[in-house]
């Protein structure tokens, strides 16, 4: 298995895995809790891109590095309402003018 096909591959799961925890955790989903075709469309189209680069070329080495790091922005947008690394959610007030 090459890295790229790895890579589109933890994708999916990735993809999945939040649809489905996502749509538990807020009782509604859309089609019962998968996430949307288009979602996995443009993996199809960002991992295709990228398999289209020749093997065995140093180019190729490129490709796998820009699937994995997409792959792992993948990974670290997992809980979108987080509060990220050391970030504070929701502690900005507006100065009143009263």
């Amino acid at each position: 298995m090459t890295g790229l096909l790895a890579a589109w591959l933890a994708e999916i799961g990735i993809i999945t895995y939040r649809a489905v925890k996502l749509n538990a955790s807020q009782g509604a989903g859309t089609l019962a809790g998968l996430p949307l075709p288009s979602e996995y469309a443009a993996t199809f189209l960002y991992y295709g891109a990228l398999s289209l680069i020749p093997q065995g070329s140093g180019a190729s080495q490129v490709g796998t590095a820009l699937a994995w790091g997409m792959t792992i922005a993948t990974f670290l947008n997992l809980y979108p309402n987080s509060t990220g690394l050391g970030g504070s959610k929701g502690n900005t007030q507006k100065a009143s003018t009263t």
